[in-house]
C-alpha cells in the first residue's frame, strides 16, 4: 500500500472568452456649415494627426465678405483717432472760453460713438472670421480615417458625416460574460488575452471595467480591459480578441 501526503494547492477556475477590440475615441466627423466641398485631403486609411485639415468648403463669397468687414472697421478706427483729436483740440483751447461748452460735449459724444461703432465691427469681424475658419474640417484628435463619405463638388450639411476617425492608441477588448461567472471577477481575477493578428502571444492584465447589467437577451455583462498605448493591442477597430479569466482560489 502506498501512502502519499496531502498538500494544499490553488483551485483555479478558468473561462475563455472571444472579444473585440474597440476604439475608445471614434468620431463620425461632419463640418459646422453648409457648402460645396472644395478639397479632399485625406483618403481611407490615412493617419492624421489633431488639427490636421480633412475638408474644405468654397469659401469664396465668405472671405469677400470679411475683406469688407475689415474695410469698414478700417474705416471705423480712422473716424474714432479723427473724433479723439478734435475732442482734444476743443479741450486744449478751453472749453467755455475760446469755444463752447456744448460743443467739447458734442465732440466727447461723438468719440463715444465711434467707439461703440468700432466695438461692434469688431465683433462683426470676429464673427465673420469664425464662419471663414468652418469652412474647414480639422481633425479633432489623432487617429486613422476609415470611412470617406464625399467627395470634391458635392453639397454638404451640418450633421452629415464625412469622414470616421478612429484613435488606434487608445484601444481596449470588450468581453461579453455569461452572467453565472459574475462570481469570479473578485480581486484575484486575471485576465489572459491575446489578440489576433498581433505578434505578441498570450498576455495578463488586470480588468480595467465591468458593466454589472446583464443583457436580457443573452444573459451576459461586459468586462473591459483597457491598452494604454495600443502597443499590445496591434488590431484594427472592430478586430478579435481571445481571452481568459482565471481567478485563484
Amino acid at each position: 500500500m502506498v501512502t502519499e501526503t496531502a498538500t494544499p494547492s490553488e483551485i483555479i477556475a478558468m473561462v475563455p472568452l472571444d472579444g473585440t477590440v474597440s476604439s475608445l475615441h471614434t468620431a463620425a466627423l461632419s463640418v459646422e456649415v453648409a457648402g460645396l466641398v472644395e478639397a479632399v485631403l485625406v483618403e481611407t486609411g490615412d493617419r492624421v494627426t489633431a488639427g490636421m485639415a480633412l475638408f474644405e468648403l468654397d469659401d469664396e463669397l465668405e472671405r469677400l465678405s470679411v475683406s469688407s468687414l475689415e474695410a469698414e472697421w478700417r474705416e471705423a478706427v480712422a473716424a474714432r483717432q479723427e473724433a479723439a483729436r478734435r475732442l482734444d483740440e476743443a479741450r486744449s483751447v478751453g472749453a467755455g472760453r475760446n469755444i463752447p461748452e456744448t460743443e467739447v460735449q458734442a465732440r466727447a459724444s461723438t468719440v463715444r460713438q465711434a467707439e461703440a461703432r468700432v466695438a461692434r465691427l469688431s465683433a462683426n469681424l470676429d464673427s465673420g472670421r469664425a464662419r471663414l475658419d468652418r469652412h474647414r474640417l480639422v481633425a479633432p484628435f489623432d487617429g486613422v480615417v476609415t470611412e470617406r463619405h464625399a467627395e470634391r463638388g458635392e453639397w454638404v450639411a451640418p450633421g452629415e458625416a464625412l469622414v470616421r476617425l478612429v484613435d488606434r492608441e487608445a484601444l481596449r477588448l470588450d468581453y461579453p460574460v455569461p452572467q453565472r461567472y459574475y462570481p469570479l471577477l473578485g480581486d484575484d481575477a486575471v485576465l489572459d488575452y491575446r489578440v489576433d493578428g498581433a505578434s505578441t502571444g498570450w498576455q495578463s492584465a488586470e480588468i480595467a471595467t465591468v458593466v454589472p447589467v446583464t443583457d436580457p437577451t443573452s444573459r451576459t455583462f461586459f468586462a473591459a480591459r483597457e491598452g494604454g498605448q495600443g502597443q499590445d493591442l496591434a488590431a484594427r477597430d472592430g478586430g478579435g480578441g481571445a481571452s481568459a479569466i482565471t481567478d485563484r482560489a
